[in-house]
């Protein structure tokens, strides 16, 4: 299980499958570094927007550098898409993931059609 920082609360999220099961707040953030799983290795993933305190330090301790801010990906409830940055061995790629919300559920779908899936 991994976790997903909330922007709206600093509330966890518990990841099974590429799914999210809670009650979804009108924005999530996934914090930097966020590792999936791409052919059977973890990977870290990374986004373009700038992240809210909350989501790099929830308990505001540390000054967060500024590449780190700006490496969140943050998914508004009205977005269907987002881009983030994969860190495979044979170098970052980028790649625009569709956003699919049923319910209380939130998943992503990679171009080829996988389901994201988090490293555990």
């Amino acid at each position: 299980m991994k976790a997903i920082r909330m922007l709206a609360a600093t509330v966890a999220l518990g990841v099974t499958s590429g799914l999210a099961w809670a009650d979804l707040p009108p924005v999530i953030t996934m914090g930097p570094g966020f590792k999936i799983v791409v052919n059977g290795a973890e990977v870290p993933v990374f986004g373009f927007d700038r992240c809210p305190q909350a989501a790099l330090d929830p308990q505001n301790t540390f000054h967060i550098p500024g590449e780190q801010a700006k490496a969140c990906t943050v998914i508004p409830s009205y977005q269907s898409e987002v881009k983030v940055r994969m860190m495979l061995r044979s170098g970052p790629v980028v790649e625009t993931w569709g956003v699919m919300r049923y319910g209380n559920m939130l998943g992503f779908r990679r171009p080829g059609g996988d389901l994201v899936v988090p490293a555990t």
